[in-house]
């Protein structure tokens, strides 16, 4: 009896820690966001899509229609334009001292330099607090749209950082595909 009573009491307990613990809300409120954001950019029917809980991003290969839809105000705003519209697009990574970086067609780093700081004769390791994409169009108001892939700080060793890096890199090799066709097709 005493038995069947002490599981039923850790089972309540875990059950409470699993319910009201403050990383599985976080994860739930990312969940949602993210489920949010991908729903608004639904209706292009994407074949590709990477979401996360700052963006989602949606390409239709046979419609050439790219949706980047982010948050304002917790409300998820979709854009959708044609593959014509896009004219530019360029990875910008900013330093945790807000020090801003940008280059097109590979990873980048921001201005932090060598003499980040010493530790114990070690050197700290570079802090990146943002990862944007950031996708210049043609004849449109706002003229570019930044899809967040990292909006807190990490270290640029952290796996968050190499995930997000990842990311961004092979959406913006997507994107300069889409942007060097459109200049051939152009040309012809």
């Amino acid at each position: 009896m005493y038995v069947f009573l002490a599981f039923l009491l850790a089972a309540a307990f875990i059950g409470y820690m699993l319910f009201n613990n403050k990383n599985m809300r976080s994860y739930n409120h990312y969940m949602k966001r993210k489920k949010k954001l991908e729903e608004s950019i639904s209706s292009i029917d994407a074949s590709q899509l990477y979401s996360n809980q700052n963006v989602a991003l949606g390409i239709n290969g046979k419609d050439k229609k790219l949706a980047i839809s982010t948050m304002k105000n917790g409300i998820p705003v979709p854009i959708v334009f044609g593959y014509e519209d896009i004219v530019a697009c360029e990875i910008v990574e900013y330093g945790a001292d807000k020090s801003v970086a940008a280059a097109k067609g590979k990873r980048v780093t921001a201005g932090l330099g060598d003499s980040v700081g010493q530790v114990f004769g070690q050197k700290e390791a570079e802090r990146i607090s943002r990862i944007d994409l950031k996708i210049s169009l043609a004849n449109s108001e706002p003229s570019y749209v930044l899809a967040n892939f990292l909006f807190w700080e990490v270290s640029k060793d952290s796996e968050e950082y190499e995930v997000a890096s990842e990311a961004v890199a092979k959406w913006h090799g997507i994107i300069e595909k889409i942007i060097s066709k459109q200049k051939a097709n152009l040309d012809r």
